[in-house]
C-alpha cells in the first residue's frame, strides 16, 4: 500500500534493499514479538498490538497517528506500516488514520486502502472499534449498508 510517502508490507520490512530503494526512513511495527530487523538504517517504533478481537486496538489509534504524521509532515521521509500478516492490525491502523487525516468516512477509507492493498481484513473487534472512531471523528457514513461494507473488509468477518 503505498500513499506518496505511506507503505505497507511485512514482507518489505524483512527487505533492507527494497526499503533504502524505496527511500523508506520510519518503519511502525504494530505487532508483538517482532523487532527492528535493521536498527542502525531506520527509525523504528513498535507498538505490541495483538490480533484479537479482544485487544481495543482504538487505544492507540492516537500514537500511531501521531508516529505516522510526524514522518509525512517532513519532505524526506517515508514510512512503512507492518504486522505480521499485514491483514488486520496495519490496515486497521492506516485505514484509521485515514480517516482523520483526510476526513474519510470508514467506508472511504476501506476503499482508499484496498485499491493500494487488496488484502485488508481487520478482525471484528478491531472493525467495531474503526466503527466507533467514525463517530467519535463525526464522518459521514456514506455506506448504504453495513454489508456493503463488510464486503469491501473480506467475507469472513463476522459481527455481532
Amino acid at each position: 500500500m503505498s500513499s506518496d510517502n505511506l507503505y505497507n508490507s511485512k514482507r518489505a520490512a524483512l527487505d533492507e534493499d527494497w526499503l533504502k530503494y524505496n527511500k523508506i526512513t520510519d518503519i511502525l511495527t504494530v505487532a508483538q514479538d517482532i523487532k527492528p530487523r535493521f536498527p542502525k538504517s531506520f527509525v523504528y517504533k513498535v507498538i505490541p498490538i495483538r490480533d484479537n478481537e479482544s485487544q481495543d486496538i482504538s487505544k492507540y489509534f492516537e500514537e500511531t497517528f501521531m508516529f505516522i504524521q510526524n514522518v509525512l509532515d517532513q519532505e524526506d521521509r517515508r514510512i512503512l506500516v507492518h504486522c505480521e500478516m499485514g491483514m488486520s492490525r496495519s490496515p486497521t491502523v492506516v485505514i484509521a488514520y485515514i480517516m482523520r487525516s483526510q476526513k474519510k468516512s470508514l467506508k472511504e477509507a476501506v476503499i482508499f486502502v484496498k485499491e493500494r492493498k487488496s488484502f485488508v481484513r481487520p478482525n471484528s473487534g478491531f472493525y467495531r472499534k474503526l466503527k466507533e472512531f467514525e463517530s467519535e471523528l463525526s464522518l459521514k457514513n456514506d455506506s448504504d449498508s453495513e454489508s456493503e461494507l463488510l464486503n469491501q473488509l473480506g467475507k469472513n468477518i463476522l459481527i455481532d
